[in-house]
């Protein structure tokens, strides 16, 4: 198919945004096979050829009025065609609309026959294409690549708008949740009030009790565990318990320094006695050979 592109400008009252898609007009005609057909329109004459009931080869004149008045042209094409094999070697040639004699006298001249006139041929020979071309003109091209390159950006900016919306409403649910999460702790705290007063005032008493209720701040617990670790040739002298301050005294007199320093060995062993960390002075030693000792035991004071 051979095509001849005479003005690439589409008019505005085509540029309609509802056509999907745009097409030549001559193919909705059905055109003689084999046949050049000529009829006038949008202020030109078209000029067409058929083959197998499609358009071969399309030329519009703009402005012409009378064929005679581009011929020249119409025999170049019409050259040019047969050069290229389009046109079969002896073509028929129809004439559609309202010409007249001299139009089909300048036919006849260029082609050698003459011309089929018939003056409804371009109503009579409506039809749909078998197939559609998908032309798109460059201004329609453009016109739907702004539209989409606008339809994209609104998406993009929708979508922009719908992210920051629901960042809002999540950002304002978690601040609403943790306000009303903060109300109902409070009421719980208010709630308990009296309840953790209680506990703590009983808590207080439990404290200052501390001292009764434990066995090693008892002072007979603490010289029963004396006696028990106090050898038969020691005598113990003063057992001194301050137990308020955490102080335990012990003093006594060994058969000799050495039975001192085992004594003072020995409490520091004891299970019970261990509870206090044990000093003792160096022992004096008698004439007699006895050495007397004391000892003095510290711990922790009981909470009050």
């Amino acid at each position: 198919m051979s095509a001849f592109l005479v003005d690439a400008e589409l008019p505005s009252t085509l540029l309609l945004p509802g056509i999907a898609e745009y097409d030549a007009a001559a193919r909705f005609h059905a055109l003689p096979d084999e046949a050049f057909v000529f009829w006038a329109e949008q202020g030109g004459i078209v000029l067409a050829y058929g083959k197998g009931g499609e358009v071969a080869a399309l030329h519009f004149f703009p402005g012409a009025v009378r064929i005679d008045a581009v011929l020249p042209e119409v025999a170049l094409l019409v050259r040019s065609l047969s050069w290229e094999g389009v046109v079969a070697e002896r073509p028929a040639v129809h004439l559609w609309g309202s010409f007249g004699p001299g139009d089909a006298a300048a036919v006849e001249a260029v082609f050698g026959i003459p011309p089929v006139v018939e003056a409804d041929g371009f109503s009579r020979s409506l039809r749909l294409p078998k197939k559609s071309l998908s032309l798109v003109p460059p201004p329609v091209r453009e016109e739907r690549r702004v539209a989409r390159d606008r339809s994209r950006k609104g998406r993009v900016l929708k979508v922009f708008a719908l992210a920051y919306l629901l960042a809002l409403v999540a950002v304002g649910g978690l601040l609403g949740w943790m306000k009303w999460d903060e109300s109902r702790l409070a009421a719980a705290v208010a709630q308990d009030a009296p309840t953790v007063a209680s506990l703590s005032r009983t808590a207080d008493q439990w404290r200052a009790l501390s001292p009764a209720v434990d066995p090693s701040y008892y002072p007979l617990e603490a010289l029963l565990a004396v006696v028990q670790i106090l050898p038969q040739e020691m005598r113990l002298t003063k057992f001194e318990d301050s137990s308020s301050a955490g102080k335990l005294l012990l003093a006594g007199e060994g058969k000799d320094a050495a039975s001192a320093f085992a004594f003072l060995h020995a409490t520091q062993k004891d299970p019970f006695l261990k509870k206090w960390a044990w000093t003792m002075p160096q022992p004096k030693v008698l004439p007699n050979n006895r050495a007397p000792f004391q000892l003095e035991g510290s711990r922790g004071a009981p909470a009050p």
